[in-house]
């Protein structure tokens, strides 16, 4: 990338790394000869986890290819919501409404989990409860997110509410989209 294009202040590393500095990775030197559980990953899930295990009275270590925090969850938008790459229909297709309800009943507790750690451990990161806008760009996209979110209500009981185009730019500021939810 040419040099002109950015700041003259620019930095590769998020500002938050200055802020609250990583602490320095351990030489393979000071590794225990043994341990209960050994965890892939210093991200979020994975330091969970790690967490969880310790004050369980296990004897854990934490492995990752960089430094810890290095990955995707130091650079995420800090956005936290209950997405799954399979929809709730496809699943209940596939496998049976027990199974599709079991998966989005994990789905919720691992959300619910993110909120009960936040709280539990005093980390002060201004994660709330809000909702969201997603939106269709044409009307069979629509008609299936209707379809989708219907059956999670049914099932799930996840509320949710159809925002007509007229309405979207109440929600989002904007009329891109034939409609949402």
């Amino acid at each position: 990338m040419d040099d002109h294009l950015l700041a003259g202040d620019f930095e590769e590393e998020p500002w938050w790394w200055h802020a609250a500095p990583r602490p320095a990775q351990s030489s393979v030197d000071n590794f225990p000869d043994k341990a209960d559980v050994v965890v892939v990953g210093s991200g979020f899930t994975g330091l969970s986890a790690a967490l969880t295990l310790a004050r369980a009275g296990r004897e854990v270590v934490v492995l990752d290819a960089q430094a810890p925090g290095y990955g995707a969850s130091s650079r995420n938008a800090g956005f936290v919501g209950r997405t799954l790459k399979h929809s709730f229909s496809a699943l209940l297709k596939a496998h049976g409404l027990d199974y599709a309800v079991q998966v989005y009943r994990e789905l919720d507790a691992a959300f619910d989990l993110v909120f009960e750690l936040v709280s539990r451990e005093n980390i002060h990161c201004y994660l709330a409860r809000c909702g969201r806008f997603m939106g269709a760009l044409n009307t069979a996209h629509l008609d299936l997110m209707k379809g989708e979110l219907e059956l999670r209500q049914k099932h799930l009981g996840h509320p949710f509410e159809m925002i007509s185009k007229s309405l979207q730019s109440e929600e989002i500021g904007a009329s891109r989209y034939v409609g949402g939810a």
